[in-house]
């Protein structure tokens, strides 16, 4: 059981990065295999970004993972000097099933301000394939369009965060592979198991103890920005995420979350606390 200091102890107590930070949490795609149990997670959790030393971003949501299904609701906002550069706030939400070992999104939605403009994504899902709903606005000048022929088979990013969350409380590993589609971008994410790791005290973070880590590749597959030169468009980035049993009886935890924040450099996502909720 991972351990806390300071005022977390007691308290059994993640879109661009908002979905900068959601796309290090997607997901593991399914193996063949029957798995052997489920794995429970209801909680409300708080994460936050730091690069160069400063509070950049706050996100905080509700995540149930259960055998009926999944919900996640995940709040982002830039803090601090962060927010006095670049305003951004984001609420997402989706709602989905469990298909064997996959994950099934039924309806996902994102709305908020981001780089200081209006932003709404609405996706539902039919027969497993994303129908877009709502994209605003409508064309991002910064990027190329997403052909209608990557969207078959995809997921969102909230699905791809439960689905990891599940499969490492499952199996004990990430091993595996999924493709996600955003509503402006198309991304190939391979995860794999890096091993135990003792994580000490360090940064805003209460939590200490024993993890295991994932290290995640992604890959934008479609919706490049257009200023990007064709080797550009080829680059792998590269992240890592420690989980660990921070509740008891429920799903394993990403607790520290490592990965490349463009002109920002190296950025560290800390879990600051959950606590579990009761169950509807």
């Amino acid at each position: 059981m991972f351990r806390t200091m300071g005022r977390a102890k007691g308290r059994i107590g993640m879109h661009r990065a908002a979905p900068l930070l959601a796309l290090l949490l997607f997901p593991v795609a399914s193996g063949a295999e029957t798995l052997p149990r489920e794995s429970n997670l209801t909680a409300h959790l708080v994460f936050r970004i730091v690069s160069g030393g400063f509070a950049a971003v706050q996100l905080q949501g509700n995540a149930r993972l259960d055998a009926g299904g999944y919900g996640i609701s995940l709040a982002f906002q830039t803090v601090g000097m962060y927010a006095l550069f670049k305003h951004e706030r984001i609420a997402s939400h989706v709602v989905g099933r469990w298909n064997g070992d996959n994950a099934e999104p039924v309806a996902f939605r994102s709305a908020g301000i981001s780089r200081g403009v209006k932003r709404r994504i609405a996706i539902d899902y039919h027969r497993g394939d994303p129908v877009l709903r709502a994209l605003v606005p409508a064309i991002d000048p910064r990027r190329l369009p997403v052909p209608p022929s990557f969207g078959p088979g995809t997921i969102d990013t909230l699905s791809a965060m439960a689905l990891i969350d599940r499969r490492i409380g499952q199996t004990g590993s990430c091993d595996g592979s999924v493709v996600a589609y955003d509503g402006r971008r198309v991304l190939a994410i391979t995860a794999r198991d890096a091993g135990a790791q003792t994580l000490s005290h360090n940064g805003p973070s209460p939590y200490a103890g024993p993890t295991r880590r994932c290290a995640l590749a992604t890959r934008v597959l479609a919706g490049f920005l257009r200023r990007e030169s064709p080797a550009a468009r080829t680059r792998i980035h590269r992240s890592m995420i420690w989980f660990a049993a921070v509740l008891p009886g429920m799903a394993p935890l990403p607790v520290r979350i490592r990965f490349q924040a463009g002109l920002f450099g190296v950025a560290n996502a800390y879990l600051i606390s959950a606590t579990p909720l009761a169950h509807p």
